[in-house]
């Protein structure tokens, strides 16, 4: 079998995966409780990643044609296909209309201050009673650029459920064609860079397609204003930079740990003058989108958010306090203080993200390191520690934060190869996620141990 055609079977294979998750939404098979639905989704999950790795192997001896053609079909399907696992997407639509149409800073109120809010269809839909509608009591977790978007097309959508479901699930698919343009253009500008197996890494990645296209999660948002920012310093444009980080972190706040790292490259490169002309833009375009929300700074939820934030699972830190609690009743017959030990990592946990971000910013302030893989390998890394290391929860779709502009570096270093098979293996065993020991272990451990086991036995081959 040629090496095209076995990329024409795979993507064939895809095609009729994604529709059958379309079928699963359209049909309203998500509410089915038996069990089978969620079975038929690991399968489906399970086909769609052993495919995606498959293709890796070929992709660089097949036409471009071929990896768009499939590419934009996956993301027509994707976009069709609605929520299936997750009930985001429904929570930024009825945050949206909460600022749209009843006038609530979602900060200093939730959902359920709303006099008859659960009456509203865009605020208590069926598939958010799916979850139990938990969104109801708490605050908006993300920036003022993300509520800001939520507003407006909330108001585009003007109370029509469907019209404001599509509409949020457009915006997603464009941000999509737009990191898929810009990792194109990028890659095209990196000589070490190979366009065509970047662009197929991103565009048929299951994780791409089933977390941001169909459950439509906004944290491709914040990745696409972060590969922006990347590509504007590459095409030396360094005035905005730093605004699109910064707009990044008002979509989730991950991405403004990346601000000390842009002012460094700016102004170690193009003078303190222009890194502060970028910090002025920055801080007025945050005045902005901070304007409509700031004046109720003293209502703000915080303890809630900072409650949502902390939770403990999918993590490092969930793997830490549930591993630490089998051991604990197996050597000890007393109470188990899970609290403080929990506490106790968490702090360890961040001063090791902490200690690891201050050397990777004393190791970029001479200059040695400026190519763009490594810019892109290092904010790639602080991402990451945050992401896999601090973070006491984790999600699936997190990886999707970082993965756009970690393969920018692929095939260059170890972290972007580690980056593409979290992305799969993540999603392939999403379903052990209540098994915090386990589901760390398969996802994360033994994934992070095989691909720097390899790394070490290829570096000691080349010596």
């Amino acid at each position: 079998m040629t090496r095209p055609r076995t990329l024409w079977i795979l993507g064939s294979i895809g095609i009729v995966m994604y529709a059958a998750v379309a079928w699963i939404f359209w049909t309203d098979a998500v509410f089915d409780t038996s069990g089978m639905v969620r079975k038929l989704l690991i399968g489906i999950i399970g086909v769609l990643t052993v495919a995606y790795f498959l293709g890796i192997a070929v992709v660089r001896h097949v036409s471009m044609r071929t990896i768009v053609f499939f590419g934009v079909l996956f993301a027509l399907l994707g976009f069709i296909s609605g929520p299936v696992d997750s009930t985001d997407l429904y929570y930024y639509m009825a945050q949206g209309w909460q600022q749209s149409h009843y006038g609530a800073n979602p900060y200093s109120r939730v959902l359920r201050d709303i006099p008859d809010g659960t009456s509203d269809p865009l605020i208590a839909s069926p598939w958010m009673r799916l979850n139990r509608n938990p969104w109801l009591d708490e605050p908006m977790p993300y920036g003022f650029a993300f509520a800001s978007l939520t507003r407006a097309v909330a108001w585009l959508g003007n109370g029509n459920w469907w019209l404001t479901f599509f509409l949020f699930d457009g915006l997603n698919l464009l941000f999509h064609a737009a990191v898929s343009l810009l990792l194109w253009k990028t890659a095209s500008h990196i000589p070490q860079a190979n366009p065509k197996l970047v662009l197929y890494l991103y565009a048929w990645s299951p994780l791409v397609v089933l977390q941001f296209l169909a459950d439509a999660h906004n944290d491709l948002m914040m990745a696409a204003f972060i590969l922006l920012a990347f590509y504007l310093w590459l095409k030396e444009r360094p005035a905005w930079v730093l605004p699109c980080i910064v707009v990044a972190g008002l979509m989730k706040y991950l991405a403004l740990a990346l601000i000390p790292f842009v002012i460094c490259l700016i102004a170690r490169r193009y003078g303190w003058k222009s890194a502060a002309k970028s910090a002025l833009a920055s801080i007025s375009l945050t005045a902005v989108l901070s304007g409509p929300y700031i004046r109720d700074l003293k209502s703000f939820k915080v303890r809630q958010v900072f409650e949502q934030l902390t939770e403990q699972t999918g993590s490092l830190h969930a793997f830490l306090r549930f591993g630490y609690r089998t051991i604990a009743r197996l050597v000890q017959s007393g109470p188990v203080d899970l609290d403080r030990f929990s506490a106790a990592a968490n702090v360890l946990l961040w001063m090791a993200v902490g200690i690891y971000a201050l050397y990777r910013l004393k190791r970029a302030w001479p200059g040695n390191e400026d190519s763009p893989v490594d810019v892109a390998s290092r904010w790639t890394a602080v991402l990451f520690m945050i992401v896999f290391v601090g973070s006491s929860q984790f999600y699936p779709w997190y990886i999707g934060m970082l993965f756009p502009l970690s393969l920018v570096g692929i095939g260059a270093g170890v972290l972007a190869d580690l980056i593409v098979l979290l992305s799969g293996t993540h999603m392939a065993f999403g379903f052990l996620r209540s098994k915090a020991v386990g589901y760390f272990l398969l996802t994360t451990a033994i994934p992070i141990a095989f691909v720097m086991w390899q790394y070490r036995k290829e570096k000691a081959v080349i010596r």
